[in-house]
């Protein structure tokens, strides 16, 4: 979470002298290339970005470990909002730490996500997270008590795929 700060310091500190190459700031530029590509590599697969670029696949097939398991066109409730977006849907919840604070501010708002929940309006329900062993997560950090216990009372039992805990109606 530092880095960039710490890199903006390092690279301030390294200013470019006239007529003389700064060898510090080529090692940080070096090593910004070496972590991206490794990074990119560790985490993506270049030809399958390739012909996604070119418009030879689509964008489900951009979730590979998921893409057995949840069919085209299902509604989908997601804890990580880029399993919809990869599918070139909107997320339902964009920022699943901000829901908490937000349904604070605008109970009505969750209230009406825990209606939703509670109507079995989506086909998938992607979590984290086993609610029922993560309390403290979901309390504290992402969704909420009150979505998650909408989730638990109205979707399950869940399957492990891809990383993820996949629910479906009860």
């Amino acid at each position: 979470m530092l880095a960039l700060p710490v890199v903006a310091e390092l690279w301030h500190r390294s200013a470019f002298r006239p007529g003389r190459a700064s060898l510090a700031r080529l090692a940080i530029a070096a090593v910004l290339v070496v972590g991206s590509v490794a990074v990119y590599i560790d985490d993506f697969s270049l030809p399958s970005d390739l012909r996604t670029l070119l418009g030879e696949t689509a964008f489900p097939d951009r979730v590979p470990r998921l893409s057995g398991v949840i069919a085209e066109g299902e509604t989908i409730l997601s804890e990580d909002p880029s399993i919809p977006v990869l599918r070139g849907e909107r997320p339902i919840v964009l920022d699943p730490y901000m829901l908490i604070a937000v349904g604070d501010q605008h109970p009505e708002w969750r209230n009406e996500l825990v209606a939703r929940i509670g109507r079995a309006e989506f086909d998938t329900v992607v979590l984290l997270f086993e609610p029922g062993t993560a309390r403290e997560w979901y309390r504290n950090l992402h969704l909420g008590s009150e979505v998650a216990a909408a989730i638990e009372a109205r979707y399950g039992p869940p399957t492990h795929a891809g990383g993820y805990w996949v629910y479906r109606p009860r």
